[in-house]
Order: structure tokens, then C-alpha cells, then sequence
């Protein structure tokens, strides 16, 4: 069964349902895109929920790929200027991405939840957030502004 091909595959889905599903995925995921670009926030919530719920029918709920449409969807609400709710559909991917362990995704979503809190104003928690991922030398920043150097790996004294 799938499972052999990807482990988050929920059992007892065939190959062929898995790559119809990704497949859509995959398409979905162009259509937000030009959702995007147009800024037409509403649209591309509404997709990412068409994508989570596609995925749905073949990934386990607590899988790293669902998980990464609560992530897509944090970016977009941030976009639109909605951060509350970008900050709860962050949290979800987080939570999902540490029970099946993904830490490379994990830090990812950390940055994203940076990036939110600076946008509010946050800026120790922003730092928080970012370092969490220190004791496993998994920290991402995408500012271009902070170098490796910059970045204090021990705590301050």
C-alpha cells in the first residue's frame, strides 16, 4: 500500500488515490499562487482549505503535510494583515510538525511565528520563538539584515 511510499499516508490508500490527491494538490497549490499575486486574500484562504481537505482523504490529520497547510495558511493570513488567526493556524503546524517530528519543517513554522510577532510588535517574543529551536542547532531567520553571527546561541547573561 502507499504507506510503504510515504509514511503519513493514512492506511489502505492505493497508490493510485495518493497521486490523484497530490496530483490536485499540486494544482491547487498553483491556483493559490495566482490567488496571491493578485492579493486576493479570501480566494486563497478558501483554497488552502480545499487543499487541506483534499489532503485529508489520504494523510493522517496529524501529519507533517497537513501541517504544512496550517503553515501555508499562517503566510497568507499574515498577508491579508489577519495575524490573530495567522498566529492559531501557526500554532496547529507546530504542534503537528513536533508529534511526527519533522524538525527541519518545525523550525520553518518557528520563523513564520517570528515574522508574526514582529508584525505585532513582539520583538522579545519573536527572539523567543527563533531560539527555541537552538538546543537542536535548527534555527531559521529568512531577514536578510541578521547574519549567523548576530544571532546569540547562548543565553544572555
Amino acid at each position: 500500500m502507499s504507506q510503504n511510499l510515504h509514511p503519513d499516508f493514512k492506511p489502505g490508500i492505493s497508490h493510485a488515490e495518493a497521486s490523484a490527491a497530490d496530483r490536485r494538490t499540486h494544482d491547487l497549490i498553483f491556483r493559490q499562487g495566482d490567488a496571491l499575486a493578485a492579493e486576493n486574500w479570501d480566494l486563497a484562504i478558501a483554497i488552502n482549505t480545499q487543499m487541506r481537505e483534499n489532503q485529508l482523504r489520504v494523510y493522517r490529520p496529524d501529519s507533517s503535510p497537513i501541517a504544512g497547510t496550517y503553515d501555508s495558511l499562517a503566510s497568507t493570513l499574515t498577508q491579508a494583515g489577519r495575524l490573530d488567526e495567522a498566529e492559531e493556524a501557526v500554532e496547529k503546524a507546530l504542534a503537528m510538525y513536533a508529534v511526527a517530528e519533522d524538525y527541519n519543517e518545525l523550525s520553518l513554522a518557528r520563523e513564520t511565528l517570528g515574522q508574526i510577532k514582529e508584525l505585532q510588535g513582539k520583538f522579545e517574543e519573536a527572539r523567543e520563538v527563533r531560539l527555541r529551536g537552538k538546543e537542536r542547532r535548527e534555527i531559521c531567520c529568512v531577514n536578510d539584515k541578521v547574519s549567523l553571527l548576530m544571532v546569540e546561541l547562548e543565553p544572555r547573561g
